[in-house]
């Protein structure tokens, strides 16, 4: 009787290990790597949530989205099977036809962003109709510092600058390259886009430094869904919120395509296409409300009614409006994008007066320093209306470098001195960004200041000596023009991260993490 039990317990295991394997229970997992904007990083758990459930494995990788255009464009994708800008923009300009099922898992229109006490006096709270003009001449006047993420590296800057065009051209159609070439029009854009006080290379970038600091500046182009994180977090701190005000007509919007890679791998393609038809659901709706975007393309609207909606999130108090018709700008095509981005690098932003105070201590020894001095050549002068003051430095600094203008000779005379450093010696990063304000300071001194975009790239590689630490903050304490000055710090090797946010902290700058790309790293930190 025993062994009829043991057989029929046996056989009733092996039918229930035969179900599993029919239903795939114990079927391998479809890994599908995503490269992702880090917009998106907030969506990461729920997804993971979903692979865990459906017999998939997804990991991700987090770069900017004009990162991610240059890595399509350059071929450096074989290791992703799928990509998901902050627009389908940078799909437009890095695609070579590899992407396949590209479709908007969400958009979010591009807005002002201004301090409620601002709008509140400006007369602007409630208001569907504040112009770009009335924007730029407020700026223009002083009645609050606007900020923009970089367009040549930020979705929501690239979707401001387009839209600053289509407005300003006054067309009603697509821009043009014969817009472009317009000198009247180039004259309108260089003067708004002087009037910004600060640029970074995302509007996620500036909303944290808001965050963290809400003296940096008072306004700011980002989109929809960026300032309700923002506001969330203001809230939670006691701070002032920001009012939203939906530039008129027309707007600037992203829209966030999620696009397939892989080709030739049918479980991965069959995977990509469950994840698809995932984001495209009510549950996935309902995450995506949660984060403060709106699902799908700009042509769905949210399911839910307005009425249903949290209203923690979709907060009219701060001017959020989730029932509004969002009307895009035509997008142009490639051609015109690309040189509408040309012009704003090279002739239209404000300059840039830039201090890269770079590491070429024994820290730096072996392929770092010759990985610097490799990366030297895409980071001075990016435009000859810019300066860039090179100061290397190991526990002093070395003789300073300074290209002003369009100085090919001066550009080069730096790049050879530099590649005759050799990485030696301690390391005293405060004292070098002491003298980093020094040169900036002539630039204070005369006024010709307010003409710049005004930054400190620090790269370290070790931990700094702090014998000058105590003298540089209270030297910048005591002098006015380094309080609008962000140092933005580049954590190298083994670079004190607690040092290195300490700097970036106080003048609402920003940390980067070298991860294997140094000049990559470089190039976010110097906004390039």
């Amino acid at each position: 009787m025993r062994t009829l039990f043991a057989i029929f317990v046996a056989l009733n295991a092996l039918l229930v290990v035969l179900l599993l394997i029919y239903f795939g229970a114990f079927a391998p997992r479809i890994a599908l790597h995503v490269l992702a904007d880090p917009t998106h990083r907030a969506l990461e758990p729920a997804l993971v949530d979903w692979a865990d459930d459906n017999n998939a494995e997804l990991s991700f990788t987090y770069r900017g989205s004009a990162e991610i255009a240059r890595d399509l464009s350059e071929g450096a994708v074989a290791e992703y099977d799928a990509v998901w800008p902050a627009d389908s923009l940078w799909l437009t300009l890095g695609d070579s036809g590899g992407i396949r099922y590209a479709a908007p898992v969400h958009h979010s229109p591009v807005v002002l962003a201004l301090r409620n006490s601002t709008a509140t006096a400006l007369g602007w709270t409630g208001r569907a109709d504040v112009t770009l003009q009335e924007i730029g001449e407020a700026a223009g006047e002083g009645k609050f510092r606007l900020a923009m993420p970089s367009a040549t590296q930020s979705g929501a800057g690239v979707a401001t600058y387009l839209g600053m065009w289509h407005t300003l051209s006054g067309t009603g159609d697509v821009l043009t390259e014969e817009h472009l070439a317009d000198e009247a029009l180039r004259d309108e854009m260089r003067a708004l886009l002087g009037r910004m006080s600060r640029t970074s290379g995302g509007s996620g970038p500036l909303t944290e430094t808001l965050v963290a600091n809400d003296d940096a500046f008072d306004a700011l182009f980002a989109s929809e869904a960026q300032v309700i994180a923002a506001n969330r977090q203001l809230a939670a701190k006691g701070i002032e919120p920001l009012q939203v005000l939906y530039l008129p007509g027309a707007q600037p919007v992203l829209e966030a395509p999620l696009g397939m890679l892989t080709d030739g791998d049918e479980d991965k393609e069959a995977k990509f296409l469950e994840l698809q038809a995932f984001l495209g659901t009510e549950d996935a709706r309902i995450i995506l409300s949660g984060l403060g975007w709106r699902a799908g393309s700009v042509a769905e609207p949210l399911t839910a009614s307005a009425d249903d909606l949290d209203t923690s999130i979709w907060n009219p108090g701060w001017g959020i409006d989730p029932a509004r018709a969002i009307v895009p700008i035509p997008r142009p095509e490639a051609s015109v994008i690309s040189e509408a981005l040309a012009l704003y690098d090279t002739e239209l932003r404000k300059p840039s007066l830039t201090v890269w105070v770079l590491d070429v201590s024994s820290a730096m020894n072996g392929q770092p320093i010759t990985d610097l001095k490799d990366a030297m050549t895409g980071l001075l002068q990016p435009s000859p209306q810019d300066v860039s003051i090179v100061i290397p430095y190991n526990n002093n600094i070395l003789d300073p470098m300074v290209i002003e203008g369009d100085d090919a000779a001066a550009v080069q005379s730096a790049l050879r001195q530099f590649s005759d450093l050799q990485a030696t010696g301690g390391l005293d990063m405060y004292y070098a960004v002491y003298e980093a304000f020094e040169a900036i300071s002539p630039y204070a001194v005369d006024g010709a200041i307010t003409d710049y975009q005004p930054r400190i790239v620090v790269l370290a590689a070790g931990p700094s000596d702090t014998e000058s630490r105590i003298s540089l903050l209270a030297y910048r304490d005591q002098t006015a023009f380094t309080k609008d000055v962000p140092i933005q710090v580049v954590a190298f090797g083994d670079a004190d991260a607690g040092q290195l946010a300490e700097l970036s902290n106080i003048s609402s700058g920003r940390l980067f993490r070298v991860e294997g790309d140094l000049p990559r790293a470089l190039r976010q930190a110097g906004g390039l």
